[in-house]
């Protein structure tokens, strides 16, 4: 009688920690949070692509590091990185994000696997390695709203260890 009791205790508890474990689609969605269809949110700042310079300092403060590149300049938070298209501080907007450390966009995070975040996103634009000047490495490529998210991992099966967002041309 006790066998019986304790297998039926093991198959409850099995049961019930597989009706817990969300299920991963193949198929894309609406998990990165797209507020409408030109839109995205990162998870932890209200900067996005577009904002003004002064809306990065008022937010985030001075930076740990700021130099030029390229027309602009970048302004490093340590698990974020601002760029802008102007070195004019007046004009300049956020032209690019890169997100490193514990930084996400909705369900995809930085330290995820490329097979995870195609679980998650689905098929992308692009997969494959990029000699880009802004992007080294393994890139997994979507296109949101009016935004090219990119996850870059040193190889297709290691972690991604930046995500990259920029204003879609």
């Amino acid at each position: 009688m006790k066998r019986i009791i304790i297998c039926c205790l093991l198959f409850l508890l099995c049961f019930s920690i597989s009706a817990c474990t969300p299920e991963i689609s193949n198929t894309p969605n609406t998990k990165i949070e797209v507020t409408s269809e030109n839109d995205f949110k990162i998870e932890g700042t209200n900067i996005d692509i577009g904002s003004s310079y002064k809306n990065i300092i008022e937010e985030m403060k001075e930076p740990n590091q700021k130099d030029y590149f390229e027309a602009g300049e970048y302004l490093d938070y340590g698990d974020i990185t601002f760029f802008t298209d102007s070195e004019d501080e007046k004009i300049a907007k956020v032209s690019a994000i890169a997100l490193h450390g514990e930084r996400k966009i909705g369900s995809v995070k930085v330290g995820m696997l490329p097979s995870e975040v195609k679980q998650i996103l689905g098929d992308p634009k692009f997969e494959g390695e990029s000699n880009d000047r802004e992007i080294l490495g393994w890139n997994i490529n979507y296109v949101i709203g009016n935004k090219e998210v990119s996850f870059i991992s040193d190889t297709s099966d290691s972690v991604i260890t930046t995500i990259f967002v920029k204003a879609r041309l």
